[in-house]
């Protein structure tokens, strides 16, 4: 069979192959490495390019849609660091202005705003992070792991109608697929911090669950006290990231 090559046929193209061409249309599918085992005439064959075909548009259709939402985003992000320099900078000339006052105004101003220079220093220190965090909420069970997973495109996230998510999850954008568990108190190693990869060869829920849901009572405190997911997700620029809450 002859080797794959990148599939630039379009429908057009596929009509115009004459009903009796069956040595060019087997030729097209052994070009693109389409498996035709069990059909014999050219208008089944046929069908099977135009098939081909409708998987390559929607393939495209969805890669422009999320390289369409990834550009918004940057634009968006580009935009918010902007207004928070700019804030960060009113910020610094209010404190600069603060401190050049006489004591009995400053006196005035602490009583009218209780601690208001730890306020602007806290403040600054808020747009200085950039954070900024996506929270997927809703009532136990209600499928927001399920409804991420199609946002992963891949059943990552543990769900269940009865075992629902008990620790917060933090999904963000990394090109290695690894989980960073932070937990309450260490674990048998002595560890407070538990960082692993996914690997392909085990479902990456189950890999995942252990950390995930709560053993026994809900109610009772989890020894996780949050998990950072790192997927492939290109439309997660910067400092944004996705949370799912339990």
């Amino acid at each position: 069979m002859a080797a794959s090559r990148e599939f630039s046929l379009t429908f057009e193209d596929v009509d115009n192959i004459e009903d009796d061409d069956l040595e060019r249309v087997i030729d097209l599918l052994e070009t693109y490495d389409i498996n035709y085992d069990g059909l014999d005439t050219v208008p089944e064959l046929k069908e099977l390019l135009r098939q081909k075909c409708r998987e390559e548009e929607l393939a495209k259709s969805g890669q422009q849609e999320q390289e369409t939402a990834t550009s918004i985003m940057k634009m968006l992000i580009e935009d918010d660091k902007r207004k928070r320099e700019e804030l960060i900078g009113i910020c610094r000339e209010l404190t600069n202005f603060l401190q050049n006052l006489d004591e009995q105004t400053k006196e005035e101003a602490d009583a009218n705003i209780p601690g208001y220079e730890s306020q602007l220093r806290q403040q600054i220190d808020n747009l200085s992070k950039g954070d900024c965090p996506i929270l997927v909420a809703g009532e136990t069970s209600a499928g927001k792991s399920s409804l991420l997973n199609l946002l992963l495109g891949e059943e990552v996230l543990p769900y269940s109608h009865l075992s629902s998510t008990s620790v917060i999850c933090e999904l963000k954008n990394g090109q290695d697929k690894r989980v960073v568990v932070h937990r309450w108190q260490p674990d048998d190693a002595g560890r407070y911090v538990v960082e692993f990869r996914l690997t392909p060869d085990v479902p990456y829920h189950d890999q995942l669950a252990q950390y995930v849901h709560q053993k026994g009572d809900r109610d009772l405190p989890s020894d996780v006290k949050m998990i950072e997911i790192f997927w492939p997700i290109p439309i997660l620029q910067g400092d944004i990231f996705i949370v799912d809450s339990p």
